[in-house]
């Protein structure tokens, strides 16, 4: 069998996809990553990586052994954790959050998260909800922080807090005259949307029914980010739609331009996930404690009132 270190270098030269790249991580020389790597897939009757591709990529058996070489390392962690920690939290955990979320959520939580628990430290990386899930059972994250439900069996959820939407409005549109939005009137209208891959962009799509976003008779545009989309909308008039945290970073100008959705308010799920054959339960735990302690009260209070919830896909 394979020794811990030969599987610690398996998952160090997956995550770098390069022989230089990861000896340099771990401090060895690269034909001592070589030779280990080698008479691993010796030992195990498997060649792991294709050699012949840059960045290196694993085989397809390669990929499946990868999986578990990551799940074993958790588990070597956790045991260590146990037996030299006299505190349950402690460890580096890899999380991923989406974009819609991670600008106005992190801030919030994230100081007194540092304050609390000086032991653990936490690597926060942005990524679209499809590469958050396939990342969570390749056990390349341990979280993730994304709209919900996922509706994967493979995926454990863990509701943190539902979100409203609300419309931001050029500041010469007609419809600031309203304190709300009618969705039957927007027939119209000029909404800015997130580009494709975006679980934000079918959420839109699914309240507002038509998008145009629209500027001439050949142009069309889309944002990756929420603050495109801001700006395409004071620029060239029209509105777009936005979750109730990206509000709280509006200046208290655009703040005002900001209208709810006439009728029932609709909201996205937004929850903790993480792979369920991950075991660090105690860590989720002190995130979700965390990241609802610190949210405005009118997020929260979205959990007693009458809302709809706006699937992802």
């Amino acid at each position: 069998m394979i020794s811990d270190r030969q599987i610690k270098y398996i998952v160090v030269l997956d995550s770098y996809g390069s022989f230089v790249e990861a000896a340099r991580y771990l401090g060895v020389t690269q034909p001592t990553l070589s030779m280990q790597i080698k008479k691993a897939e010796e030992l195990l009757g498997v060649v792991i990586f294709d050699r012949e591709k840059a960045p290196l990529r694993p085989t397809d058996k390669g990929e499946e052994i990868i999986i578990q070489c990551r799940r074993i390392l958790k588990e070597m962690e956790k045991l260590e954790i146990i037996i030299t920690s006299d505190t349950q939290y402690k460890g580096t955990f890899n999380i991923g959050i989406i974009p819609t979320i991670a600008p106005y959520l992190i801030p919030l939580f994230i100081k007194s998260f540092e304050k609390k628990y000086p032991n653990v430290q936490l690597n926060i990386v942005e990524r679209q909800t499809e590469v958050i899930l396939r990342e969570l059972k390749e056990e390349k994250l341990d979280f993730g922080i994304l709209a919900t439900p996922t509706r994967d069996d493979k995926i454990y959820e863990k509701v943190l807090y539902y979100e409203g939407f609300k419309f931001f409005i050029n500041k010469d549109n007609k419809l600031l005259n309203r304190k709300d939005v009618d969705l039957d009137k927007l027939a119209n209208e000029t909404i800015y949307q997130l580009e494709d891959g975006h679980c934000l962009r079918y959420q839109t799509e699914q309240i507002c029914g038509r998008l145009n976003g629209k500027l001439n008779q050949n142009i069309y545009l889309s944002g990756g980010q929420l603050q495109t989309l801001i700006n395409l909308t004071q620029k060239f008039g029209g509105l777009t739609l936005v979750p109730e945290l990206f509000i709280h970073y509006l200046h208290k100008q655009d703040q005002l331009l900001i209208r709810p959705i006439k009728g029932v308010s609709m909201a996205r799920e937004v929850s903790l996930v993480s792979s369920r054959y991950f075991v660090h339960e105690d860590i989720l735990n002190i995130l979700e404690e965390e990241i609802i302690a610190n949210l405005p009260l009118e997020i929260t209070s979205h959990k007693k009132s009458k809302i709809k919830i706006i699937p992802i896909s």
